[in-house]
Order: C-alpha cells, then sequence, then structure tokens
C-alpha cells in the first residue's frame, strides 16, 4: 500500500509556465489542487498571454490561497520557469505544463518516494484531445535507485530515453537547481540542461508509475518542425555530446551524435542556416561513427541537395 506522507510539513513549490492555454488551463490548475499531498505552493507564472489565461490564473489563486500568480512580460517558456525558481520557497519542486495533467497522488507518491534521493522520477502517458485518463488507485508502489551518472551513461535506454529527458515527471531536491537555470529563447530547454541535472544528482529514484499525463496537441511550440525547433534540438544535443566526450563516455558520444546527424536530415537544414553542416564534408561523413543506412542519406544531401529534397518529398519527411 501507498505509505502515508512521513513529513507532510515539508513544503513543496510547484511551478507552471502559462501561455495561450486557456483550453486546458482549468484541467491542470484542478488536478493540481486536488493532489493528495497538501502542503503546496503553487507558482503559476503567466508568461504574456493574450487569450484568457491569466484571468483563470487569479479565479483560481482567489479559490486556493496555496496559488501565486506572476504576471510577466512573454519571455518563453525558459523564463517562465526561471522566474518560478527564482521565487520558490519549497524545499521539494516539481514543474508542470499548463496543458498537461498529473495523477492526484502524483506529489504524494514521488515525494514518499524520493527518500535521500535528489530526483524521483515516473512514466508518463500521452492522451489525445480531451480524453484525460481517469485515476487509478495505486495500491503499491515500487522504486528503483541509481546514480545519476548511471541514469547519464543510460540515457538514450527503453528505461529512461524521453521519460529522463523531460523536465515535468520529477520532484527535485530544490538544491539541485541552486546553479541551473534553463536557456533563454530557446526551445527543446529540457534537453539542454537534462546532463547537468543529472550531473548535479547523487541519487536518483524511479517509481514504476504513470502519474504524469501528457496532452498532445496541435501547436505546441515542439511540435511543430520548423528551422528553429530543429536547429535548437541539434544545438541541445551538441552540448550533451562535448559534456559526454569531457567525461569520456564514448558510447554515449556516438548514440549522440547519431541523433545528431538525424537531425541533420530535416529539409530545413542547410548550410545556410546551420554552418556547421557546411564544413562537414564528404570524408567526415564517411568516417563518423553512424550507420550505413544514415551515411547515404547525408552523402545524398551533401552532394545533392535538390535530390534529397525530391526523395525527402517522396517519403513525405517534409
Amino acid at each position: 500500500m501507498i505509505v502515508e506522507n512521513s513529513n507532510s510539513s515539508v513544503l513543496v513549490s510547484i511551478i507552471v509556465p502559462v501561455y495561450n492555454v486557456e483550453l486546458y488551463l482549468v484541467d491542470c490548475l484542478e488536478s493540481i489542487c486536488r493532489q493528495s499531498y497538501k502542503n503546496l505552493e503553487i507558482i503559476v507564472v503567466n508568461d504574456g498571454s493574450i487569450d484568457n489565461s491569466l484571468p483563470i490564473c487569479y479565479e483560481f489563486a482567489q479559490k486556493d490561497s496555496r496559488i501565486q500568480v506572476i504576471d510577466k512580460p512573454n519571455g518563453g517558456l525558459s523564463d517562465a520557469r526561471n522566474s518560478g525558481l527564482k521565487v520558490c520557497k519549497g524545499e521539494y519542486l516539481c514543474f508542470i505544463d499548463s496543458d498537461d495533467v498529473i495523477h492526484q497522488d502524483f506529489v504524494s507518491i514521488l515525494f514518499n518516494s524520493i527518500a535521500d534521493a535528489d530526483i524521483c522520477m515516473c512514466y508518463f502517458k500521452k492522451f489525445y484531445d480531451d480524453v484525460i485518463p481517469i485515476d487509478q488507485n495505486i495500491l503499491d508502489v515500487s522504486a528503483e535507485e541509481f546514480t545519476g551518472d548511471f541514469v547519464n551513461q543510460n540515457l538514450y535506454d527503453d528505461k529512461f530515453d524521453v521519460n529522463a529527458i523531460t523536465v515535468w515527471n520529477k520532484l527535485y531536491k530544490k538544491n539541485i537547481w541552486k546553479d541551473l537555470r534553463f536557456p533563454i529563447n530557446r526551445l527543446h530547454e529540457d534537453e539542454f540542461v537534462v546532463h547537468q541535472v543529472l550531473d548535479c544528482s547523487k541519487s536518483f529514484r524511479l517509481v514504476d508509475e504513470s502519474l504524469y499525463y501528457y496532452r498532445v496537441r496541435e501547436g505546441s511550440i515542439t511540435k511543430v518542425k520548423n528551422q528553429k525547433n530543429i536547429l535548437d534540438s541539434i544545438e541541445a544535443l551538441r552540448n550533451r555530446r562535448d559534456y559526454y566526450r569531457n567525461r569520456g563516455w564514448n558510447q554515449q558520444v556516438i548514440k549522440t551524435r547519431s541523433l545528431e546527424r538525424s537531425l541533420m536530415l530535416s529539409p530545413c537544414v542547410s548550410s545556410k542556416t546551420f554552418p556547421q553542416w557546411k564544413s562537414y564534408g564528404v570524408m567526415d561523413i564517411l568516417r563518423d561513427e553512424i550507420s550505413l543506412k544514415m551515411k547515404c542519406l547525408l552523402l545524398l544531401k551533401k552532394t545533392s541537395a535538390g535530390l534529397y529534397l525530391q526523395f525527402a518529398k517522396i517519403k513525405g519527411w517534409e
């Protein structure tokens, strides 16, 4: 059975960045306010919304004194999260995106499972449109423990992978974020900091439950595969690859490079949009530690961008 909160007096901060999500914000805030763990500080950061999001934030703040609303000019998701990090007072904290929903025991289970670890993660499940998953009664919880280095060195394994790269399905000791902030004006901001967060974590626990519900919707900033989206993702991977190289983790360098190269195959990435592509020559491609299929595709794009674009169009990659 789920253990009762061993110390319910411990304050947990929840940071919710908000931007033009009037259609989804009520679901998100209701799921936070009904958490079984009650000692919460809920910091809702309105990042210059031009829809009805801000009035919804204030409406919830009037009903629940735990909610603090920060209204600021638009600066992007990273800036909104960083604004929450500046003022949060909890001993622990978590990030919840404002179009998502959490299980009613999300905080309680992660708090009771974190023990002496620095981070506790659960799995997440996707939902589409407005069909929000129904909370299941969780009678038993198991958690595995790893070092932060182990997770970093196995980041692309099925056990971690996408779940570990995101910031929102976790509970953190606040001191993890003492010297860390999200990069401003970047998409895929989670991917820029994940290796740093894990580097600060001596102990990492994984709860074998899906407690975070991730909404799949049109218009999400990471769903639109435009030039900035792709280039920021490449830059995040380059930063991570440099970190792995400095640590001497060669297998992670190879795996990260492969992910980076696959993004370079995007039709919107060229020598004009990504100067490194111009300096990445045919011999570099042949020597690269990537799959034969990827080498062939990169060689095709390098030798004839027009022919590659035709090929990509046929494959529906545009």
